[in-house]
């Protein structure tokens, strides 16, 4: 019985650049509904010709979630670049105080308009609840901020030049994360005006 060649110590031509990784969803292990989806959510994109939804992957470390992230960028031909939260608060990094400073004459989409305009709105609107005694107007704004923030992701999916981040332009994505910020901070505020305790996930 010849031994294992894989098991032998010697180099092997087919190990050339051959990653621990998965490269592709077929080599990938377990998580089999995940990859069925993904693999519909890519092929897609593909045939549409559009950039891919937003896709979210949560979960406790082991389970694969980068890996399936690098085959999904490999798979779409785009680039990809691993990050943590410890990294993106570093100084220098979208964290509140740099968001402070963004320059918001960068925002000029209609949908970010919108969205702005909204954001705007919030003030006094928290003005005439309080004094009319109707709180109601806060949750209706909440969801009407909500809606458009909506619009705003929607319009990213269509159009690659309205996405939140784009590398070649730091000063806009800066602009656009702040917007982002101020959204999360209002939203926050009113459900707390309201004695609401969001969830951290929606199951």
């Amino acid at each position: 019985m010849e031994p294992d060649q894989t098991l032998r110590p010697e180099e092997q031509p087919q190990d050339a650049d051959r990653a621990l990784r998965p490269q592709v969803l077929d080599e990938f292990i377990g998580q089999k509904e995940a990859r069925a989806n993904l693999a519909v959510f890519i092929e897609s994109a593909k045939r549409r010709g559009q950039a891919m939804d937003h896709t979210l992957f949560y979960g406790p470390p082991g389970l694969g979630k980068t890996t399936l992230a690098q085959i999904m960028s490999r798979e779409l031909g785009v680039n990809f670049r691993m990050t943590s939260g410890p990294v993106l608060a570093k100084a220098g990094g979208p964290d509140d105080s740099a968001l402070q400073k963004a320059d918001f004459s960068h925002l000029k989409a209609p949908a970010e308009m919108a969205l702005v305009k909204k954001l705007a709105e919030w003030p006094r609107l928290v003005e005439l609840a309080a004094t009319h005694h109707e709180p109601h107007r806060i949750a209706f704004y909440l969801f009407e901020l909500a809606s458009e923030f909506h619009a705003l992701q929607h319009a990213g999916k269509m159009d690659q030049s309205l996405r939140f981040i784009l590398e070649e332009q730091p000063a806009l994505s800066t602009a656009r994360l702040a917007m982002i910020r101020a959204v999360a901070v209002v939203i926050s505020a009113g459900l707390g005006i309201l004695g609401v305790t969001p969830k951290n996930e929606m199951r």
